[in-house]
């Protein structure tokens, strides 16, 4: 049984099509035989919800999350003062509302400012979860057998044969009972183990959850899918609301749904498969892929015809092909057959609604299918199905120690780190298929999975503090309500020995080595032979030549030349003139993949694919066949394993041990930023970390300087790297995913049509091979592949010129009519001629050489190799790359799209995310984000999957993590807030008891939440140094609470002195700030956390000192040599360093980076005892002590500078270049039709020279458009001055105006008239004296003179000031010449301006260093005259 988990954003489909009765979830109504929904759950019983759904209750419900309980729920009328279950659901804002609340709020922003607020904007944007859909699948088998009793049913009651029938009908619901038992069984389950919902601060360390397993849950049995296949599903819609501990309505935490989805599936899966035999006698029995058991007596024929829609279309082609037969009197060419096929898939792709089709017309259409490969069709379904049952079936005894070796094995083969859902879903694939338990199948398997767990090794560290952890801390299960449900990792003891078993390799040093002299002539030999090596790749040959490593890695990003590296190893290692050894030494080559082993082939190693060469040397061991002993291994040897962070960690100990056993040497080579192991991985990740390691770091692939750089920072996850990409028009705003798929796949043709290598990628082989179809179809249109050809795998046509892909390693086909060898998997032909019995000739790719394809590889293992999937395009290099990137890509697959062609990259992104299912939302929730935020997206997430890191990085890194001060130190800041407002609490009801607080006004603070508020503001005055009881008290008694409205703010306003007050934190240690409780368990956990922090912190000063860090000498000094001076700065260090830890802080140039955010009591005391630590004076002291007016002059400042600044044109680079791509791209495009046009070419060719014309046009421009993006960047680096300046006048007046109100705005008039009122105010009452007549007078005359004078020339940031001010600059477009022509002008006049401020700057400087000497001249002067005086007086006085 499949359990899908996906989020809803609407009811609406639900319920106007399934819970209001008047049609099912997809095709008959609910008359036809669709049941209506139902409640269950603890939460819906509490909320009295039983029965079935109505679709008032699921919209009051789900649209609104009205109470069911208030008593105008069941009124409309009275819903919108009806109270809600928490809130009532946010509305999200789109990311153009994000976008222009941000504008807003930073309206002075420059435009790389508002192209970051964009990303940010995009990357915030989302839709309010109404619902999470759990919906359970059943086995194809099921589905079918219980079609064909209903047919059974349905026949008999036509023939008017009730009794046989309801014999039917028996059959029939046994088969809905059991599909109901196993959903509400995993139901139950997943609630359970899965039911939880987070509180408190949700980032950091110290997210807590609290349980929450009332679910409320509305549920739909469902026959058909959306294509009237018949597919068995319940629809199980869980509201996003549970209650929690505390009565509170909360949201479910959805990462719990998916950690603990394989295990419910695998109860709800035997559940249904147990009742199914009890109570049917029906066998089930695991299918060869181990995937899921099938009911015994089902031909695989028959579910093949019911399962996917492919036969739906093949039919409908079948259908199209006997019209076109019957009016055109000939069969369909392969042209005409796959625009036939098309056209199906077109006319079969229905929307889920119903169609006026009803239950007993389905059951009718799928037996008339049944019957075209089954005798009998849908009743010998039903027949086959009850013989092949057993009387009494018989339990299958077992072994548990067997079952949980089985599964543990198989769980480990999967990945390095897996969690007990993992393992529990292996554990009932491994049971027999007949356990006799239908009850409590959960049961079972958590008492299976808890005893398989005894033999696991936990990779999770243990938390600070964990030991100690208060009850109230602590999870119904008894876990601690810090620790994610369901997080913990494991591996097998086997996993962590395989593992150090590699790492203990690494360290190894007695491999077989070249003398450095010897490979220095090597390397001048290369270099005298012209062979240019670079230095990363010259220091990694000589280091592998001559190390003595046992194992070494070499790490290669894309485009470093890894393969050329590897091939001159080669060289080095076998020639004999350098080896001097009797038995010539050899270099093997292995990768998982077949086409990277014949990389390794061209650079003239002897390879293989991993497994086939495991294979050979497990026959060399026992039984070797002829060919095997060519790969024996010797001592010298070297064993090279590319991509080898796709290979198994269990995969690369095999080969090691194979290596250690002949005495040779063994060379990893990859990069473990790609592409990862499809099993448990990370192996080559580990020994790159510990063992010799050579990194190749200049990319050479890439034509463009830029992005030699930026495909290296971008494998690095530097999300500031994807504006130059965006810049340089690689990142394609392309729509919805089927509009993203359309543009890449136009680019592709446009490409190939002008003659360049181009690769075409996307997630899924399904994408492909539908990508593939549609570019066949286009090549054949414009002549380029021929019509006809031979059926393919998917039922595709292939002909001659079709680009074809091996799905297969067709080993026995080498020989067939005089291959040299056969088909690769993923290997990408041409095929070259079609043969009438389905064979192809066909030509590799890029190498020439040919082979034929039997028809029957050809039908099984040969698809349309237009379009592939990343993993397929690991390794290959083309001249051009275009991939659809949708938000499901997965970082390393995005560093591979991204840089597979020399010339360029293209990323043709799904930026409009869409609903996939109507059940879960509409069109209305589509959600478009910025191509840069969706990539950012993906970057985000750091961390890489499970998969791809061993399970000792797994250990490492969980130590590292709960070993940092963030982890004792968040988890302190949430519990000492948490003993705070219950010690606050308590403080208040004693003061009311005490009569200073009335019992009113007490319930009054409670209602406004008040005693948090109130426990972070004393917290602040506690760290201060003030007794927090006693602040309170003050504040209470200073004067009578009435009248006030909100009380808690009064007291929150007394406290701090109406924020007059400030609290400034003393101490520096983290004990010194843990809070004062009367509780003995809260106090030892809270000095238990506080001691973990204050060791971090202490180790980190020890290491600060033995490491000086540049950050730490700068600002500290060097290290004392005296033990006190060097135990004081150590104390310093730690302390600074802990702070730099706390807020993963690196940068070595700014040692403490920004204060911690508002509210963070404890965080922001370790930031002012670093602060002190560092012997600084109070924070900013001169900047902090100016006037409002001197920081508007600075804020001033920046703005006159910006109006005179150069246009920015990021986004117009980015439009203009794409524009030209579009251009060329027509061009091509109209050149190809012309080539087989007749009456139109003329016209095309003129279309084709007109669009080359305008993309060399738009290509000028790009080049005007850089200059101004250069000059620009000359300009913010002139200005950065004065716009630092200008960002902290801005911060020191928002955070000193705060709580102010908004200063009144006027007009000039209004000023004007305001200033001349109060001048002739103060001239009234002011005498003139004779003196200031005299002074007017002067200056009278000065201004008169300096009429006459030559004017000054003006200044251009008054002259910009008069301009009309820059517009557009956000905007992704095509400037206008004129516009392109100004801004060249503008930024010319900046050049300039700049140009003369230097010179200006450099004659200040000189006239001050010469103004320097003459005073240290005259100094000088005085100093001898002082000296003669004083010798003269010697003299006399001698």
């Amino acid at each position: 049984m499949v359990l899908r988990v996906t989020s809803g954003y609407s009811p609406e489909y639900l319920l106007k099509e399934v819970a209001t009765g008047r049609e099912s979830y997809y095709t008959g109504a609910v008359t036809e035989g669709e049941p209506p929904g139902r409640w269950w759950g603890a939460g819906a019983e509490k909320l009295g919800l039983s029965g079935l759904v109505d679709a008032q209750d699921m919209r009051a419900l789900y649209e609104r999350f009205l109470d069911p309980r208030a008593e105008g729920f069941r009124d409309p009328e009275r819903w919108d003062e009806t109270p809600t279950l928490g809130h009532a659901g946010r509305k999200y804002a789109t990311e153009d509302e994000l976008y222009e609340r941000a504008v807003e709020q930073e309206p002075n922003a420059t435009p790389e400012r508002l192209a970051e607020l964009r990303v940010q904007a995009g990357k915030n944007a989302r839709q309010n979860v109404a619902f999470f859909d759990l919906t359970f699948s059943v086995q194809k088998s099921v589905t079918l057998i219980h079609t064909a009793f209903e047919a059974q049913e349905m026949a008999a009651r036509r023939a008017g044969d009730e009794e046989t029938a309801a014999a039917w009908a028996e059959f029939r619901l046994a088969v809905e009972d059991a599909i109901w038992a196993g959903n509400n069984a995993g139901l139950a389950y997943f609630a359970e183990k899965a039911g939880y919902a987070r509180t408190g601060h949700h980032g950091g360390e110290a997210g807590r959850w609290v349980d929450a397993h009332g679910w409320t849950v509305a549920s739909f049995f469902q026959h058909d899918s959306r294509e009237h296949d018949p597919q068995l599903h319940i629809h199980n819609g869980l509201l996003n609301r549970v209650e929690g501990p505390d009565g509170k309505w909360l949201t479910l935490d959805s990462k719990a749904l998916f950690k603990f989805r394989p295990a419910a599936a695998a109860v709800a899966e035997r559940t249904t498969e147990e009742r199914l035999t009890q109570t049917l006698g029906l066998l089930m029995k695991m299918r060869p892929d181990g995937k899921a058991r099938e009911v015994v007596g089902v031909v695989q024929e028959a579910m093949d015809l019911i399962s996917t829609r492919r036969h739906q279309v093949t039919a409908k082609t079948q259908e199209l092909v006997d019209a076109f037969e019957a009016t055109r009197g000939r069969s369909p060419n392969g042209l005409e057959l796959e625009r036939m096929a098309q056209q199906a898939t077109l006319l079969t792709r229905r929307a889920k609604s119903h169609d006026g089709e009803t239950r007993e017309q389905l059951l009718d259409r799928i037996d008339e299918r049944i019957r075209t490969d089954i005798d009998g069709g849908l009743a010998a379904v039903a027949q086959m199905v009850l013989e092949a049952r057993e009387a009494g079936v018989q339990l299958q005894d077992w072994s548990p120690a067997a079952v949980i070796e089985t599964a543990l094995a198989d769980v480990q083969s999967r990945k390095a780190g897996w969690t007990s859902a993992d393992l529990t879903a292996a554990i009932n694939t491994a049971l027999p298929d007949y356990i006799g338990n239908s009850e409590n199948v959960g049961e079972l398997l958590d008492s299976l999975t808890a005893e398989a767990l005894q033999y696991a090794t936990e990779l999770d560290a243990a938390r600070p503090g964990d030991a100690l952890l208060p009850d109230e801390l602590r999870l119904e299960n008894g876990e601690s309500a810090y620790r994610a449900p369901g997080a913990r990792l494991y591996a097998t003891p086997d996993q962590v020995r395989t593992e150090r078993s590699l790492l203990a390799a690494a360290r190894g040093g007695d491999a077989t080595a070249l003398p450095r002299p010897v490979a220095d002539r090597f390397l001048a030999g290369l270099a005298s032979s012209g062979i240019a090596l670079g230095v990363d790749q010259e220091a990694a040959i000589r280091g592998v030549l001559t190390s003595g490593a046992r194992v070494e890695t070499l790490v290669g990003p894309a485009g470093t030349g890894k393969s050329f590296v590897v091939g001159t190893i080669a060289r080095g290692w076998i020639d004999p003139e350098l080896t001097g050894g009797e038995r010539p030494r050899r270099v093997f080559g292995l990768a998982t993949s077949q086409v990277a082993t014949d990389v390794l082939t061209a650079e003239g190693l002897t390879a293989r694919n991993v497994a086939r060469w495991l294979a050979t040397q497990d026959r060399l061991a026992d039984h070797a066949v002829a060919d095997d002993h060519e790969w024996a291994l010797h001592a010298g040897d070297l064993v090279v394993v590319d991509e080898s962070a796709m290979t198994d960690t269990s995969a690369l100990a095999e080969i090691y041990a194979h290596v250690e056993r002949a005495g040779a040497k063994l060379l990893l080579v990859g990069d473990h930023r790609q592409l990862a192991a499809v099993g448990a991985g990370g192996g080559m990740d580990l020994i790159a970390a510990t063992g010799a390691r050579y990194e190749l770091i200049e990319a050479r692939r890439f034509a463009d300087e830029w992005e030699r750089t930026a495909s290296l920072r971008l494998r690095d996850g530097e999300e500031d790297v994807l504006r130059s990409y965006h810049q340089h028009g690689r990142l394609l705003d392309s729509g919805t995913r089927a509009e993203a798929e359309t543009s890449a796949t136009s680019a592709w043709l446009a490409d190939t049509l002008d003659g360049k290598h181009a690769l075409l990628l996307v997630d899924t082989n399904e994408q492909a091979a539908a990508l593939s179809a549609q570019l066949r179809a286009e090549l054949v249109r414009l002549g380029r592949v021929e019509e006809d050809g031979v059926q393919i795998a998917g039922k595709a046509i292939a002909g001659v010129g079709d680009l074809v892909q091996a799905r297969w390693n067709g080993w026995a086909i080498a020989g067939v009519e005089g291959n040299e060898r056969g088909p690769i998997n993923r290997e990408t032909y041409r095929v070259v001629s079609t043969r009438e019995n389905g064979s192809l000739e066909v030509e590799l790719l890029g190498a020439g050489a040919r082979m034929v394809l039997p028809a029957d590889y050809v039908r099984e293992h040969l698809a349309l190799g237009y379009a592939s999937t990343v993993h397929a395009a690991q390794g290959r290099t083309v001249d051009v790359s275009h991939a659809v990137i949708t938000q499901q890509t997965a970082r390393a697959a995005l560093y591979v799209a991204l840089s597979r062609g020399r010339e360029a990259n293209y990323a043709h992104v799904a930026t409009t995310a869409t609903v996939d299912d109507p059940a879960r939302g509409s069109d209305r929730h589509d959600l478009h984000r910025d191509p840069i935020a969706v990539l950012a997206g993906i970057l985000d997430d750091g961390r890489d999957p499970i998969g791809a890191r061993s399970a000792l990085a797994i250990a490492t890194e969980s130590a590292d993590t709960e070993g940092n001060v963030r982890s004792a130190a968040d988890l302190l800041a949430d519990a000492a807030h948490l003993a705070a407002t219950a010690r606050t609490a308590r403080w208040l009801d004693d003061l009311t008891e005490a009569g200073h607080i009335t019992p009113e006004q007490r319930g009054r603070i409670a209602a406004e939440d008040g005693a948090p508020s109130l426990a972070r503001v004393l917290r602040r005055a506690e760290l201060a140094g003030l007794d927090p009881q006693q602040t309170l008290a003050d504040a209470v008694i200073e004067r009578p609470l009435t009248g006030s409205r909100n009380t808690t703010n009064v007291l929150h306003n007394r406290i701090t002195g109406g924020n007059t007050r400030t609290f400034d934190p003393q101490g520096s240690s983290w004990s010194a700030w843990t809070p004062r409780v009367d509780d003995a368990d809260w106090t030892a956990y809270l000095g238990d956390l506080a001691a973990a922090a204050d060791r971090r912190a202490a180790e980190l000063g020890k290491t600060v000192a033995d490491e000086a860090p540049e950050w730490a000498v700068t600002a500290l000094g060097p290290v004392p040599n005296d033990a006190i001076g060097r135990d004081e700065w150590i104390e310093r260090a730690g302390v600074v360093a802990a702070y730099r830890e706390l807020r993963s802080h690196a940068d070595d140039s700014d040692v403490l980076g920004s204060a911690p955010q508002a509210g963070q009591v404890e965080h922001y005391a370790a930031y002012r005892a670093a602060w002190r630590a560092l012997d600084r004076p109070e924070i900013d002291r001169v900047e902090h002590q100016m006037s409002d007016g001197l920081h508007r002059m600075r804020l001033r400042a920046w703005e006159r500078e910006k109006a005179w600044g150069p246009r920015y044109v990021g986004h117009e680079l980015a439009g203009t270049r794409q524009a030209a791509d579009r251009q060329r791209r027509v061009a091509a495009l109209r050149r190809a039709e012309a080539e087989t046009a007749i009456a139109s070419r003329d016209e095309l060719l003129r279309e084709a020279d007109e669009a080359a014309a305008l993309a060399e046009t738009l290509t000028q421009r790009v080049g005007e458009l850089e200059q101004l993006d250069a000059a620009r960047s000359t300009w913010l680096a002139h200005v950065a001055g004065t716009r630092a300046a200008a960002e902290v006048s801005e911060a020191i007046l928002a955070e000193r105006h705060a709580g102010d109100e908004p200063e009144e705005r006027v007009t000039a008039g209004e000023w004007l008239a305001a200033e001349r009122a109060s001048r002739e105010e103060d001239d009234a009452r002011q005498r003139i004296s004779e003196h200031e007549i005299r002074e007017d007078a002067d200056a009278f005359e000065d201004a008169r003179h300096d009429e006459r004078a030559e004017p000054a020339p003006l200044d251009v940031r008054e002259v910009a000031a008069t301009e009309p001010r820059q517009a557009q600059e956000d905007v992704v477009r095509v400037p206008s010449a004129e516009e392109t022509a100004d801004a060249l002008t503008r930024a010319n006049r900046a050049l300039a301006e700049m140009k003369v401020r230097e010179v200006e700057d450099v004659r200040v400087e000189e006239e001050a260093r010469q103004e320097e000497l003459g005073r240290w001249h005259d100094e000088t002067a005085q100093v001898d005259d002082v000296a003669d005086a004083t010798d003269d007086l010697t003299v006399d006085a001698v």
